[in-house]
């Protein structure tokens, strides 16, 4: 897949024991921030946990927000790729959709705790500056394809159909509840003492009541389905 950010500030490394530093040192600022925020990470606490110079750091990456943008890069990459084996059809053989909402949900819920303070640091800087903006956009474009596709097969191996507008919408609703209940929960006063499994229990619901079709009609067309 394409990388979805520039980050022509960080230089190329050739030799093997640079690369391993410069991965080190990306590791290192995704571990703090699960615990910190951008801004109170610092380089020196990077650089420590990383266990390499503050001249190292500055010569393989020239500030930390281009250091962001590393891991932006290859935090698309893996989001895209778990995401999409997530979501695939085939792996869920005859099961009813609800049931394959249950353990899609259940590894997504995983997946945003886990990454909790990268996705916050990504999703706060995406907002604040237009790079990192247009790269979560044309992110998002593209994982909401891939879920909505998912979704689609998978329905229509139940003889259902719902229109590809719904199905977007409900991709939407489904990053938008994991972003707000997960890493912004805290700001939502039913969502703040709620456990990750009632989490999963309620987008599921939602999910389920959402893209069910209504009478026999496809939602988005009205078309009677087959």
């Amino acid at each position: 897949m394409e990388r979805t950010t520039q980050t022509p500030a960080i230089k190329p490394v050739t030799q093997q024991r640079s690369q391993r530093t410069l991965r080190r040192i990306i590791d290192a600022f995704a571990t703090l921030l699960h615990t910190k925020t951008f801004e109170e990470v610092t380089v020196a606490e990077i650089c420590r946990v990383a266990g390499c110079s503050v001249g190292s750091f500055y010569g393989r990456v020239a500030s930390k927000d281009d250091l962001l943008g590393h891991l932006c890069d290859r935090s698309y990459d893996e989001l895209a790729k778990v995401v999409a084996a997530v979501v695939e059809p085939t792996q869920y053989g005859a099961l009813g959709f609800r049931e394959v909402l249950e353990r899609q949900v259940r590894a997504l819920t995983i997946l945003h705790v886990e990454r909790r303070g990268v996705l916050r640091a990504m999703i706060v800087h995406a907002r604040r500056r237009e790079a990192f903006g247009a790269a979560t956009r044309a992110f998002n474009e593209r994982l909401v394809r891939v879920v909505a596709e998912a979704w689609r097969r998978h329905l229509e191996r139940s003889k259902l159909s719902v229109g590809s507008r719904s199905l977007e919408t409900a991709a939407v609703m489904a990053a938008a509840f994991l972003r707000e209940s997960l890493i912004f929960g805290e700001l939502w006063p039913t969502l703040r003492d709620t456990d990750e499994a009632q989490i999963g229990a309620d987008l599921t619901d939602m999910l389920t009541n959402y893209l069910s079709p209504v009478d026999g009609m496809d939602r988005e067309t009205g078309a009677h389905t087959t």
